[in-house]
């Protein structure tokens, strides 16, 4: 048979003593009581830290209007080729390539650029990290200025695009 070490087995006498005290004290029962019934009056659950009340640290939210948001479901339903070689670029451009695959998928960018304001808390319905979040909402941005900059140097796209969506202002009614 092995022999307890010394340290050990005194301090499991010393547990035991204290023990003994503690069950033979005359406070015990109330001790109890009122643990228990503090207990029953917290909350399950664990109550979350109040919102910050001054300004908040840091770099603000990066926050883009989108001007195009009504021409938007016209160029994702048509989908022409200038429209999916910017979606392709911007992604590549901005949210790069691993292995040859691009990081953000051209649905999550089209479907970020159906929104009025382009950000990465509006984004975050998705199932993504923040990071791809991050990277949609920066792909998204980059195709909005593409997507702008290819309709000021082609005005009669944009003015065939105004009129599919509003007829009675190209016909001058």
């Amino acid at each position: 048979m092995q022999s307890i070490p010394d340290d050990l087995s005194t301090s499991n006498s010393q547990y035991k003593r204290w023990a003994a005290r503690r069950r033979a004290c005359p406070h015990l029962l109330t001790d109890a009581a009122t643990a228990a019934s503090l207990m029953s009056r917290m909350p399950n659950d664990v109550p979350s830290l109040p919102e910050p009340v001054g300004p908040r640290r840091g770099r603000p939210a990066l926050r883009t209007e989108n001007p195009l948001v009504n021409l938007i479901p016209l160029l994702s339903l048509d989908r022409p080729r200038w429209f999916d070689d910017i979606v392709y670029g911007s992604i590549a451009t901005s949210a790069s390539t691993s292995q040859g695959r691009l990081n953000v998928r051209p649905g999550q960018v089209i479907a970020a650029l159906h929104l009025r304001t382009i950000s990465v808390a509006a984004l975050g319905q998705q199932e993504n990290s923040s990071r791809g979040l991050q990277a949609v909402a920066q792909a998204a941005r980059h195709c909005l200025r593409g997507v702008e900059h290819y309709l000021h140097r082609h005005p009669q796209v944009r003015a065939r695009l105004e009129a599919e969506i509003d007829p009675a202002s190209a016909t001058g009614n």
